[in-house]
């Protein structure tokens, strides 16, 4: 192939779903005279709980289908396939491949505080590529100096973000109304100086207590919009372009599905100190509560909205029945978090301006209304783009959030983080071959590490630390007799009452 024919190839840019679009837009706009060529897996999708190995696979599935094409680049538009699968995917095509989390370099180095956000998946977090480590406390110094304590790492987050435990899912901290700063882990504790071990016969000490860890805790960060009302739905049925006519917002608007991949608010003025801030709500597909489509990706951002708005293609312009939407999005939404359906809801009959004929508009409206109102469910016929029935829906919304409790969501803490210190790290007793007993554990290593047995004072804390902790206890519940040898690690004595 020769030089010509290669720079005349398009780039290869794939995705475990697609949010990789967002990718694809800033390269077009970066490269206006390249030709592209995407692929979204949403078959797969999500990928980020799967095994590596069936990450690697599937990652390493879709660049051999691009390099088949051909193409002359391949850009990996995804945290997860970078992380787990990059260099399995060099290793099996010839042609160069960039790896998405290889701008995060970039995006430190031009940040001012060398600290940003990444939402990651779980095979991304425990390939620990992105993490936050604070420092140590330094250890204590000569003439009672205290060593410092570590420095605060402050990590900022967007109102509304959500801190959960990784293992559990559980809330630890809801960043949004009155909550703008959370203690997650405790720092590294700095060292006692040597002459707080001074005694009559040691003066001078010549041990200081070393500085303490912090703690450790994998977390995730799941930001949660703010807004009173949210609109949801079926890609391309005309969200964005309602809140757009309605609002400040000025999300991007195109006629293919998933031009939104991420929620805007807007602020809707009715004027006389009416209004609400309304999110859209990129669109919902069968199986979104199964992550399908970036399911789980939308569907949190509804769980803080008071009032919910389905926008239906009323027209049917890409052949959907606009009844069996409502009921498939709700079937979703019950499914990711039962409690959705018991907010008040409101159905936009979008695009009724492209209805074939008057008979068609009112055949539609009237099943819609005769399956919901029923329900309390109230129905409007609008056109987005001409405005037609748009001021009467916004201001029955408002009506609705007049009947709500008009508190924040907040989500409630679950999760609780022990600050005990050593007390809470483990420790064994086991008999060994020789017929010593061994004492070991975190719990052990750690006192060990700042106490010094041969000063008297640490030799005095060494003993009411073996009774204090019960390890006394569990030696003679292990059969221990006086004389007999107890091993810690590197330290080894007879045991006598």
């Amino acid at each position: 192939m020769t030089n010509i024919d290669t720079q005349r190839l398009p780039i290869g840019v794939f995705d475990s779903g697609v949010g990789g679009l967002s990718v694809l837009k800033v390269l077009q706009e970066q490269f206006p005279n390249e030709n592209f060529i995407y692929i979204g897996d949403n078959a797969n999708n999500p990928v980020g709980n799967r095994p590596t190995e069936e990450i690697t696979e599937i990652a390493c599935r879709i660049a051999e289908t691009l390099h088949q094409v051909p193409v002359k680049l391949m850009v990996i538009a995804c945290n997860t396939f970078t992380v787990v699968a990059l260099d399995e995917v060099r290793s099996r095509v010839n042609v160069p491949v960039i790896g998405v989390s290889q701008g995060v370099k970039t995006a430190i180095r031009e940040s001012n505080s060398n600290t940003i956000g990444i939402m990651a998946t779980v095979a991304t977090v425990n390939s620990h590529i992105h993490k936050y480590v604070a420092k140590d406390g330094q250890e204590g110094g000569k003439r009672r100096c205290h060593g410092a304590d570590a420095d605060d790492l402050i990590v900022k987050v967007p109102e509304g973000t959500v801190i959960k435990d990784f293992e559990s899912g559980k809330v630890i901290a809801d960043m949004s109304g009155d909550n703008k700063r959370e203690v997650i882990l405790k720092g590294g504790k700095g060292g006692l100086g040597n002459m707080h071990f001074a005694t009559s016969t040691m003066q001078v000490p010549k041990y200081a207590q070393p500085g303490q860890p912090g703690q450790e805790l994998w977390v995730t960060l799941e930001l949660k919009v703010i807004a009173d009302v949210g609109l949801v739905g079926f890609p391309n049925v005309g969200k964005s372009t309602l809140l757009s006519v309605v609002s400040n917002a000025r999300p991007e608007i195109a006629n293919y599905h998933f031009t939104t991949l991420n929620p805007h608010l807007g602020v809707v003025d009715l004027g006389d100190g009416a209004g609400f801030v309304m999110a859209d709500i990129p669109g919902l597909i069968e199986g979104a509560s199964e992550g399908v489509g970036l399911g789980h990706s939308f569907l949190r951002h509804i769980e803080r909205t008071k009032v919910l708005v389905h926008v239906v293609d009323g027209a049917s312009v890409e052949g959907r029945d606009p009844l069996e939407d409502i009921l498939t999005i709700n079937k979703e939404l019950e499914a990711y978090n039962p409690d959705l359906l018991k907010r008040p809801q409101v159905i936009a009959a979008n695009k009724m301006d492209a209805c074939y004929s008057e008979d068609d508009s009112n055949d539609v409206i009237a099943r819609l209304k005769a399956e919901f109102e029923p329900k309390g469910i109230k129905v409007f016929p609008i056109s987005a783009v001409s405005r037609q029935g748009v001021k009467e829906l916004l201001w029955h919304v408002n009506d609705l959030l007049k009947t709500v409790d008009s508190a924040p969501v907040v989500f409630e803490k679950e999760f609780e983080i022990e600050y005990q210190g050593d007390r809470s790290l483990p420790y064994t007793v086991t008999r060994a071959d020789d017929g010593a007993y061994v004492v070991e554990g975190p719990r052990i290593e750690k006192m060990l590490g700042y106490t010094n047995l041969d000063s008297e004072k640490g030799f005095d804390f060494f003993q009411k630390f073996l009774k204090n902790t019960g390890i006394l206890d569990d030696l003679e519940k292990a059969g221990i007799n006086e004389g007999d040898t107890v091993r810690m690690y590197g330290l080894e004595f007879d045991y006598y009452k």
